[in-house]
C-alpha cells in the first residue's frame, strides 16, 4: 500500500463515524420477494468474491430484480475494464478526496441511489468498500458480521476461522428467502 493509500484510508476511518451521521435514509425491510432493486458490493481483486457477485447478479435477475454490482479495483487494474458483465461497475481509491471521501461519478451514484437492498460479500478489510456501505442510503444494508462499525441493518454472523463468500453469500440467499414468506 502506498504511503498515499495509508494517509487516505487513515483520514477517512477517523473521519467517517462522524461524516456518516449527516446519511439521512429510509430504513426497511426488504427480503427477495419484496425486493425490487440490489446493490452487491465486492472485492474485484478477490477473485472468489468477483465469482460470487456474478452468480448472486444471475440469482437476482432470475428473479426479475433489477442488480447492479460495484467492484473494488487497484488503480492500476482500472484501464483494463475487466466488465463483461451487464451491471457491473468498478471504482479504485482514485475516486476518493485525499481525506477519504467519495468524489468519483460511479461511487457517487451508487452512494445516492435508493437501492431496496445493498448486500456487500466483502470478507476482508477494505476501507474504500466500507465508506461506500456506510454513505449508501440504501434502504436495508447487509453483510458479515465482522467489527460492528453500526454500518448494516442486517448482519450475517460466521466465524472468521471459517468464513468463506461462497457461505456468506449462501446465508444471505437463506436469511432473505425464508424471511417474511
Amino acid at each position: 500500500m502506498s504511503l498515499k493509500t495509508i494517509i487516505k484510508v487513515s483520514l477517512g476511518k477517523r473521519l467517517l463515524a462522524r461524516r456518516t451521521k449527516s446519511v439521512v435514509r429510509n430504513k426497511s425491510f426488504f427480503n427477495f420477494d419484496t425486493a425490487r432493486s440490489v446493490a452487491i458490493f465486492f472485492d474485484a481483486t478477490n477473485t472468489e468474491e468477483y465469482t460470487a457477485a456474478r452468480f448472486l447478479c444471475n440469482y437476482l435477475n432470475e428473479r426479475k430484480i433489477k442488480t447492479r454490482c460495484l467492484g473494488f479495483l487497484k488503480p492500476q487494474d482500472m484501464d483494463e475494464n475487466p466488465s463483461t458483465f451487464t451491471g457491473f461497475s468498478f471504482f479504485s481509491e482514485n475516486d476518493f478526496s485525499f481525506t477519504g471521501m467519495p468524489t468519483g461519478a460511479v461511487v457517487l451514484e451508487f452512494c445516492n441511489t435508493d437501492f431496496d437492498i445493498l448486500i456487500d460479500i466483502n470478507i476482508g478489510d477494505n476501507y474504500f468498500l466500507d465508506a461506500l456501505v456506510a454513505y449508501s442510503i440504501a434502504k436495508m444494508k447487509i453483510g458479515l458480521k465482522k467489527a460492528d462499525k453500526g454500518y448494516y441493518d442486517f448482519m450475517i454472523d460466521i466465524p472468521a476461522e471459517t468464513v468463506s463468500v461462497e457461505q456468506l453469500v449462501e446465508e444471505i440467499k437463506r436469511y432473505l428467502n425464508k424471511i417474511g414468506s
